[in-house]
């Protein structure tokens, strides 16, 4: 724009140069007819969904899961009084964080029971599934496949 019109601001300045220049910008109708070759329309393709697998059951963590438990849960079918209940429950907690509740104090080596096969189940299935044994669960028939090592 030319600064005769950019002087007078921007909105009133394109006004008035659009109205002095009518046909600056504006392209001419042509006459003559072009020839435009057709061409085909391409096929759209949808992307192909991934659809998520079967809910699969790691085995080796769960061994490890059921080591910790098997102690506490066998108290409390022996003896289910409210008393084999509360010490069965503080013997769980203890198994896997180290804090006996009842006593107060922390006792390392009661995760000797609980956290340590817990984390060495999952350590060897991360180990298993990394050399590949998995791949063998997974073509056993139907109610096999959904396990894991």
């Amino acid at each position: 724009m030319p600064r005769k019109y950019a002087k007078m601001g921007f909105k009133k300045g394109w006004k008035a140069f659009r109205k002095a220049h009518p046909k600056r910008g504006k392209k001419a109708a042509t006459k003559t007819k072009r020839n435009v070759k057709k061409v085909a329309r391409r096929r759209s393709y949808s992307r192909k969904r991934r659809r998520r697998g079967p809910k699969t059951i790691p085995i080796l963590p769960l061994v490890g899961l059921a080591v910790g438990l098997a102690e506490p849960v066998t108290n409390i079918v022996n003896d289910p009084s409210p008393e084999s209940i509360k010490q069965s429950l503080n013997h769980i907690v203890a198994s896997y964080s180290g804090f006996n509740a009842i006593e107060g104090q922390f006792q390392p080596e009661m995760m000797l029971k609980g956290l340590l096969p817990l984390v060495g189940g999952l350590l060897a299935h991360k180990l298993v599934s990394a050399l590949g044994g998995n791949r063998a669960f997974a073509n056993l028939p139907s109610p096999f496949n959904k396990l894991r090592l």
